[in-house]
């Protein structure tokens, strides 16, 4: 849980740290999610094609982030960062089920402060993967 928490924290940090320096990078899961808030439904523009194919999770997330708080950018990778925690928690048991507790401190240790997985974490409001 502790390393869980410092993930989180530093992500937390840098997402607010970074917030004001430049807008967040988005994709087709920010498309779809203003499409469906303004009533266009589940569609992403590609190409000068509407797209319908996507995996809905993530996207309803966003729907539903962006609908209680005005569309805020923040808010969602405030949302990632606790969904990163959980992502740490879930490593940290795989790697206890394998390797034991030092294996699994040192998997959820590195998933906690991978730079990339960070970086992501903190400047894009969409997931990796």
């Amino acid at each position: 849980m502790l390393i869980a928490a410092g993930a989180v924290a530093v992500r937390l940090v840098l997402v607010f740290a970074l917030s004001g320096l430049r807008p967040s990078v988005t994709y087709e899961y920010e498309d779809i999610a203003t499409n469906v808030l303004a009533g266009r439904g589940f569609v992403f523009p590609h190409l000068n094609h509407d797209y319908l194919s996507m995996r809905p999770v993530f996207v309803y997330l966003c729907v539903a982030v962006y609908w209680l708080t005005e569309h805020s950018h923040t808010a969602i990778l405030l949302v990632q960062a606790l969904l990163s925690g959980g992502t740490v928690l879930v490593v940290y048991a795989i790697g206890q089920r394998l390797g034991g507790a030092a294996t699994a401190t040192v998997a959820a240790v590195a998933t906690a402060l991978d730079p990339a997985l960070v970086y992501y974490d903190v400047t894009r409001p969409v997931p990796i993967g």
